[in-house]
């Protein structure tokens, strides 16, 4: 039983770092053309915004903090 719940947490911390190194991993590159689509929104797409956005962490009812999955969306050229 013991060697059981070993293999058990093995398994489980080998998922835990897996999932730190996507978390960790470097930001997508989304092509220009693509980004042009998005600037011309004029109402909520869920869809398109999942594209950009990777979470949206809510602190309270007035700051929320929104992580991009792109490096630099409003970048210059």
């Amino acid at each position: 039983m013991l060697d059981h719940n070993k293999q058990i947490k093995s398994a489980a911390l080998e998922e835990l770092d897996s999932l730190r190194l996507q978390v960790a991993s470097e930001p997508e590159e989304i092509p220009d053309e693509k980004l042009a689509e998005f600037s011309a929104l004029e109402s909520f797409d869920k869809d398109k915004l999942k594209t950009l956005i990777d979470k949206v962490i809510v602190y309270g009812a007035d700051a929320i903090e929104i992580v991009w999955k792109v490096d630099d969306l409003f970048r210059n050229g």
